[in-house]
């Protein structure tokens, strides 16, 4: 028997077919149309839309602040072989001026091109490894992991204390001129340099020598280094450096300044 459902709107008829069951007790293979109401009809309507929206906009801002981690090394590749060009080249015409010309082989020159030859390691060893730790590279070898991060602190602690003598040496011929002349010969200066080369060298290869966290096959300079290390080289190679170095500046200006005040009078 047939029924017939007219809904408020007065748009659809919908005609709805009774069930019928079979003499085994069982439904009919076809399934008969029901008819839907105007409530599911209409969310069903909305809901693909909605979810659309909603997907749409809970997915702009994701996709906005989204961070794409392989651009990164790239900018950060060119802007480190940038510098590691420009230290090469600016280094070693120092280098090379300071061989060719005989006039600037002075003790106070020794520092700087201690300092030139250790910023030119720098560009040539440590900017390199700086840039394949910075991708956790290697990952093959502990060994070589650690003595490329080992190399990279080296090269700029060493750096860092020929700042700090030359820093000294400036002080001490500046505000003890005759006392400096005295003491400071070829032979203090190169035993100073050494002495930077040196200490900068064990401070360096503390992680090789066991002073690091374990190995976690990827060779990225944080992970790897312990926290004391960490922790013992920002105070040895900043802090103190830092100090050191502004105490003796700060002295040198207030000396030179003190001499062009009496000039003018």
């Amino acid at each position: 028997m047939d029924q017939k459902s007219i809904y408020n709107n007065g748009i659809d008829l919908i005609e709805i077919n009774d069930y019928v069951i079979d003499d085994d007790g069982e439904y009919p293979t076809t399934t008969p149309t029901q008819p839907s109401s105007p409530s599911s009809t209409s969310s069903s309507s909305l809901s693909p839309s909605t979810t659309t929206t909603s997907s749409s906009s809970s997915s702009s801002p994701s996709s906005s602040l989204s961070f794409d981690p392989n651009k990164l090394p790239l900018v950060y590749a060119s802007l480190e072989t940038s510098v590691s060009v420009i230290a090469i080249i600016g280094n070693l015409l120092v280098i090379v001026v300071f061989l060719q010309d005989k006039r600037l082989r002075k003790v106070t020159n020794f520092y700087i091109i201690s300092l030139s030859f250790a910023d030119l390691l720098v560009g040539a060893i440590g900017i390199p490894s700086a840039i394949m730790t910075k991708i956790g590279l290697p990952r093959s070898s502990m060994k070589l992991c650690l003595t490329m991060l080992s190399l990279l602190i080296v090269l700029c602690t060493i750096s860092i204390l020929n700042l700090v003598a030359v820093s000294i040496d400036r002080y001490w011929a500046i505000l003890h001129p005759l006392d400096y002349h005295k003491r400071i010969s070829e032979r203090t200066a190169c035993f100073i340099i050494c002495a930077c080369w040196i200490l900068g060298s064990v401070i360096g290869f503390l992680p090789l020598f066991g002073w690091r966290n374990e190995y976690r096959d990827s060779c990225y300079f944080i992970p790897t280094m312990n926290y004391n290390f960490l922790l013992f080289l920002y105070f040895v190679t900043i802090v103190f450096p830092a100090i050191i170095m502004a105490i003796s500046y700060v002295r040198i200006y207030i000396v030179v300044v003190q001499q062009l005040t009496l000039n003018k009078v």
